[in-house]
């Protein structure tokens, strides 16, 4: 479930719905100042992906790590939208690597030290890498946590810390 879905879940489980509809309004004002500050962002392919043993995978649309980005303009890039999926994380296979190539990407690892991700040939053979349009941010960054918390407050912060880097990135297409 989304997290919206789920946060106006737990405050009227809690008896406590007025508390979570300001949450959820509060990270929707985060997003939506941002989106008006980063026209740029709108209608770019985007991928959200890790690396993780010897494989590759991507969150996709119904995942918070996905979600809080698609409120900014971004889409799914649509190879990735072809890929065999689990729910909302689809398995890139090390032959469809090349999906990842989107306009701007957002790369981190599970369960890998970060210079896995840094020195993978792969990843970086792609043009997302080589041009400067993937951020990359190690697994226990917290804005990576947050986006993994997928809670209204963690996604906002989430928000804060990746939109400028993704706007950066996104400037070099």
């Amino acid at each position: 479930m989304n997290w919206k879905t789920q946060t106006a879940l737990i405050g009227k489980a809690l008896g406590k719905s007025d508390a979570a509809d300001k949450l959820i309004a509060d990270t929707e004002a985060t997003s939506n100042r941002l989106k008006a500050a980063n026209p740029a962002l709108n209608g770019k392919t985007f991928v959200n992906a890790v690396k993780y043993g010897t494989a590759y995978g991507a969150y996709l649309a119904g995942d918070a790590r996905f979600d809080i980005f698609a409120g900014l303009g971004l889409v799914q890039n649509p190879p990735v939208t072809k890929l065999a999926s689990s729910g909302f994380f689809a398995s890139v296979p090390v032959e469809r690597v090349g999906d990842l190539n989107a306009d701007v990407a957002l790369f981190s690892t599970i369960s890998l030290p970060f210079s896995d991700l840094q020195n993978d040939a792969r990843l970086n053979s792609l043009a997302v890498v080589r041009d400067g349009r993937a951020v990359e941010i190690p697994e226990d960054d917290p804005a990576n946590k947050g986006l993994a918390a997928g809670t209204p407050v963690s996604l906002k912060f989430s928000l804060d810390e990746i939109t400028p880097k993704l706007a950066t990135a996104v400037a070099k297409l």
